[in-house]
């Protein structure tokens, strides 16, 4: 019975289940021992028959078990009620078995116990599912038992029955009654038959103590019964058949029992062919039960392995319909939506798995990442913060963390962060680590260690050079250097990934104009003005790419739409006097060069155009101030120094 019932296949041909046939192996060998060592107290008559080597043995078995799998705690429960119905050999009070040993081990087993109850992450289980509900939920894991144990069909490896969802139904409320019924039977036959009966029952209730559902345990989440956890208990029910196979009044009982044993036989037999291997096991799964969270689960992970988004997603709901406490499958639902594009759907999930898992790193990081794109730069720093506390070790949200950082402008602490991320070696990509070098060196050149970051952002490219981060920020530490080559040659490779950055145009734009290529110049202001039509530098610079390009009339609008917005912009006003000027409207042109110098007083070009002015009217001493002005700003302009010592010797000239 013990050996062959098809519940006991699980354990045996499951290699996860192992620890529960390991555990279980010790457990019986301590009970043995045990039983022999309260035997051997009452016929002991010289030292040499000492029993306590046997007790010895079995509590180092019992020991043992518990390092196995910890359920062996109930062993001294088990024990004690196998005990009580050995023979006895001397009256009733001289036959009295002390308890101290089974005390010692009670004591042996508390602090297993409880480091087992508190390691569970059980808070989900315990959030869906009240106190309550708990004896109800253990009612009727009991029932599911019987039924297996006395119908041993439709066996499999998922039930499916979690403690959300066996509470969903009815006849949970009533599925204690077969337990109640089977023990008011036993408790109303004749005394031997109570004594033997109600012992192995309750041997068979002890055995499956830890796996009621009073205490929740992980497991839980998924179902509240398998298989596995009778392996031990079904001592109980073996007891029972031995006690009415050996006591018959009818002599046809022996033989149904042997009858019972065979058909054990052969339906282990035919489920022992179930666990071949997972397709075959998880079909079967299917079939037992066609909502096993479990197998969908596995059936799911392989999809995901595989890319098959869609397939994958419907598996993972069909989990969730049973399992709503698994963090795992909400990361991976979330994970899909946001592979697919479906951000709305992913942060609900990904904090849905974080309220189940609060030290979930990946889905810290995950979320982080979401954030970091939609520029939460604060709200994702909190996220990868709390992934790196969990695991330290983890490249990739050090370096999360170090961009998150670089974001927000603390570059001191991005330095240390992303230092710490290059030293987990074997770990990323090149792209990865080479966008690690390119943050570290941006981060450097802006705490003044230009040297040093550039020396990263070069490694970066080295890793990866087509690197669009790395290019970028390389690019713009050029053109901060007015390296505009070496920016322009790192701009062209990272507008192939930012296609769209405002910036890069723009920095594209001006370096077109400083080349005096004004055609490409406008091209890029143009390209950047449709991202931001409200930037004033775009829209100058636009409009004096088209003064140069000869289109007064679209460089007139678009510097008038800059003056819109900042009326003091003195560039335009130059600009548009030049234009004036040569329209032939002299007064005008002179107006908006004194509007210019208003605004900015020391603008070059603006005084040249007013020296001019004056020398033309013969208004040499004044010439010579505004060229003298224009001078102080650009000592190397050759034209002003011309103008300015022909307008110095027209002074003299006219002194004479």
């Amino acid at each position: 019975m013990f050996a062959f019932h098809p519940l006991q296949v699980e354990p045996v041909s499951w290699t996860s289940g192992f620890s529960f046939l390991f555990g279980s192996f010790f457990g019986l060998i301590a009970i043995w021992q045990y039983l022999l060592f309260s035997q051997k107290q009452e016929t002991q008559t010289r030292k040499s028959n000492n029993p306590l080597r046997h007790y010895y043995v079995a509590t180092t078995s019992f020991i043992l078990g518990m390092l196995a799998i910890p359920s062996i705690v109930i062993i001294p429960v088990m024990t004690f009620i196998l005990e009580r119905l050995l023979p006895k050999e001397r009256s009733f009070i001289q036959a009295r078995k002390p308890l101290w040993p089974l005390i010692l081990w009670c004591l042996l087993a508390i602090p297993i116990a409880i480091l087992t109850i508190n390691s569970q992450s059980t808070e989900a289980i315990s959030s869906e599912s009240s106190f309550w509900t708990r004896p109800l939920i253990a009612a009727d894991a009991i029932t599911f038992y019987l039924q297996k144990l006395f119908i041993p069909v439709g066996i499999g490896p998922d039930y499916g029955r979690s403690s959300v969802s066996v509470m969903g139904h009815w006849w949970v409320y009533v599925s204690w009654l077969l337990p109640a019924s089977l023990l008011l039977y036993i408790l109303y036959t004749r005394s031997k038959s109570r004594l033997w009966l109600g012992g192995a029952y309750f041997l068979f209730l002890t055995g499956l103590a830890p796996f009621l559902g009073i205490f929740a345990f992980e497991a839980q989440a998924t179902s509240s019964v398998a298989n596995r956890y009778i392996y031990l208990a079904m001592l109980g029910p073996a007891i029972a058949l031995a006690y009415i196979v050996t006591k018959p009044k009818n002599l046809g009982i022996p033989f149904l029992g042997l009858a019972a044993v065979s058909v054990f036989c052969f339906l282990s037999t035919s489920e022992i062919a179930n666990w071949r291997n997972d397709e075959v096991l998880w079909k079967h799964a299917l079939l037992i039960n066609e909502d096993s969270p479990i197998a969908h689960q596995i059936l799911a992970d392989k999809y995901r392995e595989k890319k098959k988004w869609d397939l994958a997603k419907q598996h993972y709901q069909k989990v969730l319909q049973s399992n709503t406490t698994s963090p795992e499958v909400h990361f991976y639902l979330a994970e899909i939506a946001s592979i697919q594009g479906d951000k709305t759907s992913a942060i609900p999930l990904y904090r849905k798995a974080l309220k189940l898992k609060p030290d979930f790193a990946l889905a810290h990081n995950a979320l982080g990442i979401i954030l970091l794109k939609e520029e939460k730069y604060d709200k994702a720093l909190i996220h990868f913060l709390k992934s790196v506390e969990v695991n330290q070790s983890d490249a990739e949200s050090l370096h999360n963390l170090g961009k998150t950082y670089v974001h927000l402008g603390k570059h001191t602490e991005a330095i240390e962060i992303l230092r710490k991320s290059l030293k987990v070696k074997n770990q990323r990509s090149n792209s990865k680590r080479s966008e690690t070098q390119a943050l570290l060196g941006q981060s450097l050149s802006a705490t003044g260690q230009m040297e040093m970051g550039q020396i990263h952002l070069e490694t970066a490219l080295k890793l990866d050079p087509d690197h669009a981060v790395a290019n970028k920020i390389l690019a713009d530490l050029y053109y901060t250097q007015e390296n505009y080559d070496g920016a322009l040659e790192h701009y062209k490779k990272a507008i192939k990934t930012y296609k769209n950055n405002e910036k890069i145009l723009y920095n594209l734009g001006i370096i077109m104009s400083k080349r005096q290529n004004y055609k490409k110049a406008q091209g890029y202001f143009e390209e950047a003005i449709t991202i931001n039509p409200e930037s004033v530098d775009t829209l100058t610079n636009l409009a004096i790419a088209d003064f140069h390009l000869k289109d007064f009339q679209s460089a007139t609008e678009h510097f008038e739409k800059a003056l819109k917005i900042n009326p003091d912009v003195a560039d335009a006003y130059y600009y548009l006097g030049d234009i004036a000027r040569w329209k032939g409207k002299k007064e005008e042109s002179l107006a908006l060069y004194y509007r210019t110098l208003k605004i900015s007083k020391n603008h070059s070009q603006a005084h040249y155009r007013l020296g001019n002015y004056f020398m033309r009217n013969d208004k040499v001493r004044q010439a010579i101030r505004h060229y003298r002005s224009a001078l102080k700003q650009e000592p190397d302009n050759k034209r002003v120094m011309a103008n300015l010592k022909r307008a110095e010797r027209a002074l003299e000239s006219g002194a004479m």
